[in-house]
């Protein structure tokens, strides 16, 4: 009977693990972002305000958030920052708009989208 008691014990311990990993997203290992439309018309009118200097577009992981970095034109967003841009650059003024607790990725470099992502339906 000792062995039913450890089995049921052992079911116990381990059962949180098995409801953990159940109930991960279908796409739980998928890298893609989820890019929403309001952060796509975003980015095009960063591609519409690219200079000649180096920029980057960042997003952030659940692509909700987006900043750019690097805009030379006077008539970028704000938030864009100066000509000459680092890629550390984008990523702290994308988790600086964005809630904390998101984490940030480059999506495009100029005007080459170098993050692998999906648009959103909505």
């Amino acid at each position: 009977m000792r062995w039913i008691a450890d089995g049921i014990i052992a079911l116990l311990w381990f059962s949180p693990v098995v409801v953990g990993i159940a109930a991960l997203p279908a796409d739980a290992g998928d890298d893609k972002v989820d890019l929403a439309p309001a952060i796509w018309a975003d980015y095009q009118i960063y591609l519409n305000n690219l200079g000649s200097d180096e920029a980057y577009y960042a997003v952030t992981e659940d692509g909700l958030g987006g900043a750019p970095s690097g805009c030379a034109l006077t008539k970028c967003l704000p938030s864009a920052g100066k000509a000459g841009a680092t890629r550390e650059e984008a990523l702290k003024r994308c988790e600086d708009i964005s809630p904390p607790s998101r984490d940030c990725v480059i999506f495009a470099v100029r005007d080459e989208i170098v993050a692998d992502y999906e648009m959103r339906d909505y």
